[in-house]
């Protein structure tokens, strides 16, 4: 028994064929075709929930001058070194080494004022995004810059050859004596430098999407 071509139910299924397969367009009012309706849909943007959140870079907060001040104050007068050596000297300024003391508390001050510079300078061109990453390379550089003054200082003094040879059996033995010079620089740094990292991100810099600004409102009170 022989069937015609295109009967209703083959018409109909044909056309819903042709109709999932082919683009939809739309016209406007004046007549013209816009684009089709499959390619809107696989151009839409993802959904807000789907988004990654874009990174809000941190800002420095005002006054800037008063803010760096403050981080700079705090990270040297809290640090370990500095009070333990300022306290010694109070109680008993005598010393068989006596420029070599007061040298290392300014040593603090300055290992932080060129920490934050260089920070500063890496900040003005590429700000950070998040104070973890500014803290990190605060504390790596401000460990570095004071580790080095420390064995400079250590060295031009005669501490570290007085204090390292004799207690730790360095004599003799020139390896021996720059490994135990190393590891009191980086035992002095951890100490005089570890807290002043969170110091300075926090202080000197605000983020404009989480922070509530009641510091920026201390700063222009006090500017």
């Amino acid at each position: 028994m022989a069937f015609p071509e295109n009967t209703p139910a083959q018409a109909t299924s044909r056309a819903r064929i042709a109709g999932a397969a082919a683009p939809r367009w739309l016209l406007t009012r004046d007549g013209s075709a816009t684009v089709p309706e499959q390619c809107n849909e696989v151009q839409d943007p993802l959904p807000p929930q789907t988004q990654a959140p874009l990174s809000t870079p941190l800002q420095w907060r005002s006054p800037w001058w008063l803010w760096q001040g403050v981080a700079c104050a705090a990270s040297t007068l809290l640090a370990p070194t500095f009070l333990a050596i300022g306290g010694l000297l109070l109680r008993d300024a005598h010393s068989d080494h006596p420029v070599f003391w007061p040298s290392l508390m300014l040593s603090v001050a300055l290992a932080n004022l060129l920490a934050m510079a260089a920070m500063n300078q890496l900040h003005h061109r590429r700000p950070f995004s998040g104070r973890k990453r500014l803290a990190a390379g605060y504390g790596v550089f401000s460990m570095l810059a004071g580790g080095v003054l420390f064995l400079l200082l250590g060295w031009a003094s005669g501490f570290l050859p007085d204090f390292v040879l004799p207690l730790f059996g360095g004599g003799g033995s020139p390896l021996k004596a720059l490994f135990w010079s190393l590891a009191l620089a980086l035992f002095y740094s951890l100490l005089s430098f570890a807290h002043a990292s969170m110091l300075y991100a926090c202080l000197c810099f605000r983020n404009p999407g989480q922070d509530d600004g009641w510091l920026d409102g201390i700063g222009w009170r006090l500017g």
